[in-house]
């Protein structure tokens, strides 16, 4: 073993990159909601990108470590603590076997945290993946979010009894807490800065949809000047949007037909939604535009009642920013990887 969940969270569990293959059987995809954080958290310490990892919400859980562990942590900043010490975010750092890894606060940015662990998490394999798929209540840890008195394991752990011999350097700082915590854990002299990832601003890009033409003329030119809040509801399945109700030139119904992460339906009462990691395969309202790819990790990290525009993109420039986006993520993973090699 390696963690013990000493108290739950909220709605913590095992993701990785998604159930892919399996939607015309209508086995949901699932996966990280943010895969750029998911991303940073396994490359920051060797691990491929995909494996298995902890997707956190605040309140998280409380987490108790049964061996020495290498972990890193990314995505939203929840104050992590180890042994009542600060720890920061985008840093691998190897943890003494019986701390407690606890979270104080939810940051103003940010729903969702990361955690990996070297190795990554060993649960079975479902369908391809690890990740929870509590709707077929199958996958991830028990086909379930994690709850107190779990225990994971892990493929591999640092079997040392003192991982101070280990010859990493804790990086320069003047803050005294920081440096006070080399007599706890060790943090490695590597630290990655994701920010350009996330757009700061509230706006989301999105590609037409098949039915935008649905839409009055009057909202199809409106919509993108449009405020909308994150309503309360919102969840890993989908975020429920508040706004002026948008209007069609008809009422018509649409035969079921698929949908995907970052789908936005128009929902009977004018109100939309946008379709999320847990997402259904199909679906029979109408869909008025799609999130692009690059931006959905902006969108995952999105707290309720945030505020949100969108902004209309073609398809060439979606794609062309999706991959430069997805460039600059495997060239910081690659040399994340390499430092851990290196040490």
């Amino acid at each position: 073993m390696a963690l013990k969940i000493l108290k739950s969270g909220i709605a913590d569990s095992v993701q990785d990159g998604g159930r892919f293959g399996f939607q015309n059987l209508g086995i949901n995809p699932t996966g990280v909601s943010d895969i750029v954080a998911a991303t940073i958290a396994n490359a920051l310490i060797g691990n491929d990108t995909g494996a298995a990892i902890l997707e956190l919400h605040y309140p998280a859980s409380t987490f108790q470590f049964t061996e020495n562990t290498c972990i890193a942590l990314s995505g939203a900043d929840f104050c992590a603590c180890i042994d009542d010490l600060p720890v920061p975010l985008n840093t691998p750092l190897i943890v003494r076997q019986n701390a407690i890894l606890k979270f104080e606060k939810k940051s103003s940015w940010g729903c969702r945290c990361y955690l990996s662990a070297q190795g990554g998490f060993n649960v079975p394999e479902w369908l391809n993946s690890f990740s929870t798929n509590t709707n077929a209540k199958a996958g991830g840890f028990c086909g379930r979010n994690l709850k107190k008195g779990d225990e994971l394991s892990i493929a591999f752990s640092y079997m040392s009894k003192d991982p101070l011999l280990l010859s990493c350097k804790l990086q320069a700082d003047s803050n005294s807490k920081l440096k006070a915590q080399i007599a706890k854990h060790t943090i490695l002299p590597w630290h990655t800065t994701p920010e350009n990832f996330y757009r700061n601003r509230n706006i989301i890009r999105v590609v037409i949809g098949n039915e935008f033409e649905w839409l009055t003329s009057e909202y199809q030119k409106l919509i993108g000047e449009m405020r909308f809040k994150i309503g309360i509801q919102s969840n890993r399945m989908g975020y429920r949007l508040e706004s002026e109700s948008l209007e069609v030139t008809e009422k018509k119904q649409l035969l079921s037909t698929s949908v995907t992460h970052g789908t936005i339906q128009l929902l009977p009462n004018g109100q939309l939604i946008i379709l999320m990691a847990d997402h259904q395969t199909t679906g029979g309202y109408p869909r008025i535009a799609h999130v692009i790819a690059a931006d959905i990790p902006t969108l995952a990290q999105k707290n309720s009642k945030e505020i949100i525009q969108f902004h209309f993109v073609s398809i060439e420039q979606a794609e062309e920013i999706y991959l430069k986006q997805q460039k600059y993520l495997n060239q910081m993973a690659m040399v994340c990887i390499e430092k851990f090699k290196e040490r």
